[in-house]
């Protein structure tokens, strides 16, 4: 767990350092204070415990803000909208007049994502909100996978490797969460030389029912079949999935799903 948390520091840092390297006017005097809003996924209760001491870190460093928002949200005055506001203002009235916003989602096509990134600029008052890139594009990320497959493998030119994303509602979001993917899986073949490499996604709980269940059995026969084949398979879930607790968490329904002995590491928090 501290090595998780260490690690997603890491990657916000790095993004606040890239920004600041890269925003006109970052770091100097001048009328423009620039401070970060960490917008990250609702997880429940443990789920969020664990984002907020992450968070708290990174204060230490940096002026910044923490909103959470959850699948409720569904613009300007619903649901997480109040919490929004608060942490804009926190930085408003610390004078902060730039706020880049950092996402803690993985995917751009994440349901919850999509939801807040057109609405987000809006709660701004005294300054402007500006979006970083979601977290697939940070060659950390790409590492991050990598270090969970490290961990898991014995013998890469001997095993298989199945990588599953989380949180489709539809077949163009799964091609999008896919091609998400691709790029930090290429990372992995680069370094590690597996006999075979896959791809699985599967969708949200809110997606239509009969879709789900089609595209999720769908997933399901690809571990099956992977596992059924000659050599070890390494199962690498790799998004950040709810925890309410220790029983009720995306690690946990992994684990119930594939319990016939097939080597699993959930990236459920990074």
């Amino acid at each position: 767990m501290v090595r998780r948390r260490a690690t997603m520091r890491r990657l916000i840092t790095l993004s606040v350092l890239l920004l600041l390297f890269l925003w006109p006017g970052s770091g100097q005097a001048g009328p423009f204070k620039t401070g970060f809003l960490v917008v990250a996924p609702d997880r429940g209760f443990l789920g969020n415990q664990e984002t907020q001491a992450v968070f708290d870190e990174f204060k230490k460093d940096y002026p910044a803000s923490l909103a959470l928002v959850g699948r409720d949200y569904n613009g300007l005055g619903s649901e997480y909208s109040a919490y929004i506001s608060r942490a804009v203002a926190e930085l408003e009235t610390a004078g902060i007049t730039e706020i880049m916003a950092i996402p803690l989602f993985l995917s751009s096509s994440d349901p919850v994502f999509k939801k807040i990134t057109p609405y987000l600029p809006a709660y701004a008052v005294k300054g402007k909100i500006h979006w970083a890139t979601p977290m697939k594009d940070s060659h950390l990320t790409a590492q991050i996978l990598l270090d969970r497959v490290d961990s898991l493998s014995q013998d890469s030119d001997r095993e298989r490797l199945v990588v599953l994303g989380v949180g489709a509602i539809d077949e163009e979001s799964e091609r999008s969460i896919r091609a998400d993917l691709q790029p930090l899986v290429e990372y992995v073949k680069r370094y590690r030389s597996f006999k075979e490499v896959q791809i699985g996604i599967y969708y949200d709980r809110d997606a239509e029912a009969i879709l789900k269940e089609k595209k999720n059995q769908a997933v399901d026969d690809l571990v099956t079949r992977m596992a059924a084949k000659k050599g070890n398979t390494l199962v690498v879930p790799f998004s950040i999935g709810p925890k309410f607790d220790n029983q009720m968490s995306l690690t946990r329904w992994f684990a119930n799903k594939f319990n016939d002995g097939l080597q699993i590491n959930s990236m459920t928090w990074m």
